[in-house]
């Protein structure tokens, strides 16, 4: 039974929400456990025109919220003008629920009852009518107290290997978003076969980037396998692939062709100097960007050769910034309704982590040169020898550099003229570093940790990777987590860094990396897909 209490409940949404462009119009929806969306909509001094409508950014911020598969619309317009929904509004509605009931109130509380079917216009067709069924995904808590993440119900397609897309795609399901990874029939991700090491069998470095995925072999070049892959793109918010720019133009799934499947895709492409560049068709690798970006000649002895960073920093970094393009678009989509092309270079991606030092070429006639462990603009910042092993101190300020020189006896350093401020010991550097280095071989590093730790002096010594682990247990902040992988067994991993206070105090729901066409057959029923079909598309794993 519909009244003003359901009414009410749809305005009160509409006044605590907030949304993009609020001084146009504000859109706000809540899903209840009977699965009805509340949908609130200001229109006053709104344009009702295909950017602009309302109640479409309303619901719009229901896909925002990962709220799909309701079975009833009320929208509550701040207007004393009968309710109707432009073209705009019905194609949401169409999206998210082709057989919802629809309420239509006005800010008099007068309601009109009808069904999305008859907003519809004749143009619709009943192919449209089924685009986009999603399940339902509420906000609320669910039944064991797990607070939702906050990429629940987006559904991400992971057209990628070797390193810079895995590493995005398993970021993205760590925080809750559904991702499909499509990969080669019988020989999957390159990455699976990368090793030693390898552990049960399965090479650590595929282990270590696609945790949290669904695993489907397809062959793109097969028919069969190019339109389940275009029932999956009908249904997704996110498609990331690292081809050589083109060869999915080839194969029917560039971007301008999907923009035409479906117009909310965020697509998302890796390569390593970007689809608009002249090098464009170059094949690249990590080390290779490291060595033209200029990054090696960073890195390494003053007098020794240039040397690459110890991890693939170039497609890791490609991948962060894959992660933060696509969620802009995702953001920018649920005002205009429409996805985007991210387009990430890792050649890009190596120039803005230059940072200062790529100023510095920028801005004076000469190149930044190596500098082992040291800084080219902090004294002393860098490496010592101890007694026993290697420390680093930070001496970031002239407050620091003052308990330094105390915590180490060495008072009469406070008042040299020759390092009397961080310019002065910049300039005298190797005198600086001569003297400091008598002093630390004096004692062992744990000593010395000790004793500018009580100064407030920062320092640390060397950890290996394991050492480091070691004391990340150690810590309180669950860093390290474990997996259940059916061959492995438990398997630790580093867990995702990005902490939010809304799921402080809930246990991360991470899934094991997945075995090779593990999901094919089940990502294919759910498509509709025969059984008799299914080998064609290469399911060579029954699910379980």
């Amino acid at each position: 039974m519909v009244d003003s209490e359901l009414v009410a409940r749809a305005m009160q949404a509409r006044l605590n929400a907030h949304a993009p462009y609020s001084e146009f119009l504000v859109g706000a929806a809540v899903l209840t456990e009977d699965g009805s969306i509340f949908c609130g909509a200001n229109v006053e001094n709104a344009s009702y025109s295909l950017t602009n409508c309302a109640e479409r950014v309303a619901l719009q911020s229901a896909i925002a919220a990962g709220i799909r598969g309701f079975v009833r619309i009320a929208v509550v317009a701040d207007t004393a003008e009968p309710v109707s929904p432009c073209g705009a509004c019905r194609q949401v509605m169409v999206e998210l629920a082709p057989d919802a009931e629809v309420l239509l109130a006005n800010l008099g509380g007068k309601l009109r009852k009808t069904r999305v079917s008859k907003l519809l216009p004749d143009s619709f067709t009943s192919a449209q009518l089924t685009t986009r069924r999603m399940p339902t995904v509420s906000m609320a808590p669910s039944a064991n107290g797990e607070a939702r993440l906050p990429l629940e119900g987006t559904r991400v397609l992971d057209l990628t290997r070797i390193l810079a897309g895995p590493f995005a795609t398993q970021k993205l399901a760590d925080m809750g978003a559904e991702v499909i990874k499509i990969e080669r029939p019988g020989s999957g991700d390159d990455t699976r076969a990368w090793g030693p090491p390898f552990a049960s069998g399965h090479s650590t470095y595929f282990l270590s980037i696609n945790r949290g995925k669904r695993s489907v072999e397809l062959d793109l070049k097969h028919p069969t396998g190019k339109e389940a892959l275009r029932r999956l793109i009908r249904k997704a918010d996110v498609l990331i692939e690292n081809f050589r720019p083109g060869v999915l133009e080839k194969l029917g799934f560039g971007w301008k062709q999907l923009q035409k499947l479906n117009p909310r895709l965020v697509y998302c492409s890796i390569s390593g100097f970007g689809h608009n560049s002249k090098r464009r068709a170059e094949p690249s690798f990590d080390v290779l960007i490291q060595a033209e970006s200029g990054l090696m000649s960073l890195n390494g002895d003053a007098d020794g050769p240039p040397w690459k960073v110890g991890v693939s920093i170039a497609d890791e970094m490609a991948g962060q910034l894959a992660v933060e393009g696509i969620l802009l678009a995702m953001h920018a989509r649920h005002r205009t309704g429409r996805g985007d092309h991210v387009d990430i270079a890792l050649l890009d991606g190596i120039f803005a982590l230059l940072s200062y030092q790529g100023q510095l070429a920028l801005s004076s006639d000469r190149d930044p040169w190596r500098m082992g462990n040291r800084h080219p603009s902090i004294v002393p910042y860098e490496t010592f020898p101890t007694s026993d092993r290697d420390l680093v101190v930070g001496v970031g300020n002239e407050a620091i550099w003052q308990r330094f020189c105390q915590a180490l006896g060495q008072e009469a350093l406070q008042t040299d003229p020759r390092f009397a401020s961080n310019r002065q010991r910049v300039e005298n550097r190797e005198l600086l570093g001569e003297l400091l280095a008598e002093v630390f071989k004096t004692r062992g590093c744990d000593t010395w940790v000790a004793i500018l730790q009580k100064a407030r002096v920062p320092v640390a010594a060397i950890r290996d990777v394991r050492q480091a682990f070691a004391a990340a247990e150690r810590d309180s902040r669950g860093q390290l987590v474990e997996v259940d992988h059916p061959e492995i067994g438990k398997l630790r991993m580093v867990g995702n860094p990005i902490q939010l206070a809304s799921l402080r105090g809930h246990r991360p729901r991470y899934a094991p990396p997945p075995l090779l066409g593990e999901h094919t057959r089940e990502v294919l029923r759910e498509l509709g897909f025969p059984e008799t079909t299914l080998d064609e598309l290469g399911a060579a794993r029954p699910s379980p």
